[in-house]
């Protein structure tokens, strides 16, 4: 604590020897001295002292007028006061107008120097509190703008596109080819609507802690081969390999939220990888778990944004640092919602050359089985 400057405003100058000399000297506090309540809120108020040591009975100006007045202009130093025994009226007052801690007259040198470092402990911590939370505040109001911003953007685009197709198809004289087109745009930019408000919707779920997840036996290989399928029919852009033990493979998970999981990292490896390149679904075990990984050959992500990839509202920039990619919120579902079933979460990735999402759920076995009819909840 050496370094601080404690401010002894006290009319008796062998008190103040006493304080300097014997309490503050030795455990390295600067001291300034007041003989008056004048002087001394004088230099309370200018010389921004970490502590005040505040006599009640002085002269020119009394103790209370001095804390009074230090209060009123809005400073806030601790103050410790010290009084004479049998004034513990006068001490319920001071301690009313903001004093931090009182010592009564005669005092001994060790009570006195834990008063001074329990008083200037206790202003450090509330210090450092008031630090953080401004910083907090500053975190948060960059967080609910760069939010705004992307919902803004997120809504305003696709809806952008759906109104000026409904409006050419109810203005224009257009062929059927050109309707079905404009009724692809629309069917598109709905459905990227409606993933944006899901995503919106599972993120306000999933930190409430309202998240339900049934660990059930699930059989692996016919809902990866399902999901595959699908979005072999729904991006048939992209190729699509599963790669997995022969033998049936059985997870304790939520298989619904299994599906949300495979569903996030596939539509990242097909929305981020050139038309006509592959996508690798591999599996493999271990004697505990289960270890799925989503390969593609995209454009891959920054090594100085992989730590980062998981948060919350964090969007990948591209290589030129000029777009931005995603709403930052597939994967952070992703990762709550494979920990919510006891696995964990990964990724290996080299720009240029494409990404590597790997995730874990616990293996099933007769032992384990048990746990197939609980509920967990966040």
């Amino acid at each position: 604590m050496a370094g601080e400057k404690v401010l002894i405003v006290e009319d008796k100058p062998e008190m103040i020897q006493i304080l300097t000399d014997y309490v503050l000297g030795p455990q390295g506090y600067v001291t300034l001295t007041a003989l008056n309540g004048e002087e001394g809120l004088h230099m309370a108020l200018n010389e921004e002292p970490d502590l005040v040591i505040l006599d009640l009975r002085m002269p020119k100006m009394s103790g209370l007028e001095v804390l009074k007045t230090l209060r009123e202009r809005q400073c806030f130093v601790p103050v410790i006061v010290i009084t004479a025994y049998g004034s513990e009226e006068v001490v319920v007052r001071a301690l009313r107008l903001g004093a931090n801690d009182y010592v009564a007259k005669p005092f001994a040198l060790d009570e006195m120097t834990q008063v001074v470092e329990r008083v200037l402990n206790k202003s450090k911590q509330e210090k450092e509190r008031v630090r953080l939370a401004q910083e907090l505040e500053i975190e948060l109001n960059h967080m609910k703008s760069g939010f705004i911003s992307m919902v803004s953007h997120e809504l305003r685009s696709p809806l952008s596109h759906i109104i000026a197709s409904t409006e050419l198809m109810r203005e224009a004289k257009l062929s059927s080819d050109q309707q079905q087109d404009l009724l692809n745009i629309i069917h598109l930019q709905s459905a990227r609507l409606n993933r944006f408000v899901e995503q919106i919707l599972d993120v306000s779920l999933l930190e409430a802690g309202t998240v339900q997840v049934e660990k059930r036996p699930v059989v692996l290989k016919p809902v990866l081969k399902q999901m595959i399928e699908a979005f072999a029919l729904r991006a048939n852009t992209h190729r699509f390999e599963l790669t997995m033990p022969d033998r049936p493979l059985t997870v304790v998970g939520d298989e619904g939220k299994i599906q949300t999981v495979l569903d996030n990292l596939l539509e990242n490896a097909v929305t981020y990888s050139p038309k006509g390149s592959r996508v690798f679904v591999e599996v493999s075990e271990d004697d505990k778990e289960v270890v799925i990984s989503v390969i593609d050959e995209g454009i891959g992500i920054p090594a100085t944004q992989l730590e980062r990839i998981f948060e919350r509202f964090h969007r990948v920039n591209t290589r030129d640092d000029q777009e931005q990619y995603g709403y930052g919120l597939g994967l952070y579902i992703t990762k709550r919602l494979v920990e919510l079933q006891g696995g964990k979460i990964w990724v290996a990735s080299e720009v240029g050359r494409g990404s590597r999402f790997t995730f874990s759920l616990p293996k099933w076995s007769s032992a384990s089985g048990e746990q197939g009819s609980e509920v967990d909840n966040e």
